[in-house]
């Protein structure tokens, strides 16, 4: 399957979601990531084992299976624990 993880471009959001990113491409899945950031600088940081391509300014042309929201996750997490 095709796997797009999308990211804000902080290095607290990459470490965050380097776990569920390695094991989702160690399952045999591809794996790519859109980070909304406001710089392209160093993206040497964002090359993670097991991720195929890295999009910053443009928008992927590739379909996806599945779209992994990083942010959003954490938002729900954050409100599943508040209870």
């Amino acid at each position: 399957m095709n796997i797009l993880f999308v990211l804000g471009g902080g290095i607290g959001n990459i470490v965050q979601a380097t776990p569920a990113i390695q094991a989702t491409a160690s399952e045999g899945h591809k794996v790519d990531l859109k980070l909304c950031c406001n710089s392209s600088n160093d993206m040497d940081i964002f090359m993670i084992p097991g991720v195929r391509s890295v999009f910053v300014e443009k928008n992927p042309e590739i379909e996806y299976d599945f779209q992994l929201n990083g942010p959003l996750l954490r938002i729900l997490n954050s409100n599943v624990n508040q209870k």
